[in-house]
């Protein structure tokens, strides 16, 4: 099982052993949408207050998270015509660390991650492009959404992956028991843990909806380099 890190990996890493095209997607599993934060003793407290003062101050506010993570919120300031600085870290956790310490001005990262933090910052903006429960936002502060602002949100999916020459029965066999297994109360238990809820997507559909997420962290991608 995997996140769209690895798609982005071998999107930016020209000499990266594998590509997309090498993976059979089984299934979705559930996804995560980025959340951009912001301390609470910052001149912002939602995106509509941010946009205007990165407007103000173009390049002035940085934002610190993981590429997948910071692609979504890339794309929203892209939308919004406003210019942030980006600063990718390998990891949420080194990323939460100096976003925390003011060495950062917006933590990025997903809901589960966020909702930990919420006496501590404002979350500005949930940037997927799917409907979070009406729970995960109440949990979140009820931030305003990508939707809610006119923007095309970007979310990550978990995927599940085998060989490309994996024969489409066996593709078909795992799809169908991932998702009794995910009918189960106890995994969306553990979904829910980390901020997600399930969001099964069998073979079917899957490797449509892979290739049209490849097709847009090809197009967000650069936005991270500006």
């Amino acid at each position: 099982m995997a996140s769209p890190t690895i798609v982005l990996a071998t999107l930016l890493d020209k000499g990266a052993p594998v590509t997309t095209e090498d993976t059979k997607v089984v299934a979705f599993v559930s996804a995560f949408a980025s959340q951009a934060m912001a301390l609470k003793d910052k001149p912002y407290s939602n995106w509509k207050e941010l946009a205007a003062y990165a407007k103000e101050n173009p390049g002035a506010v940085t934002a610190g998270g993981s590429l997948v993570n910071m692609l979504a919120i890339a794309s929203i300031a892209d939308q919004a015509g406003i210019e942030l600085t980006y600063v990718p870290y390998d990891g949420t956790g080194k990323a939460m660390n100096d976003f925390l310490g003011g060495h950062v001005d917006l933590g990025v990262t997903p809901a589960g991650i966020a909702v930990d933090y919420t006496d501590r910052v404002n979350v500005l903006i949930d940037a997927g492009d799917f409907e979070q429960s009406p729970e995960t936002l109440a949990s979140l502060g009820n931030p305003d959404t990508a939707s809610s602002l006119g923007y095309e949100g970007f979310s990550a999916p978990r995927w599940i992956g085998v060989h490309k020459d994996t024969p489409d029965e066996i593709v078909n066999k795992i799809s169908e028991n991932m998702g009794k297994l995910l009918e189960d109360k106890a995994i969306a238990k553990l979904l829910a843990k980390i901020g997600e809820d399930v969001a099964f997507v069998p073979a079917a559909d899957a490797q449509k909806k892979f290739n049209a997420m490849v097709a847009k962290a090809k197009k967000l991608a650069p936005l991270l380099d500006k």
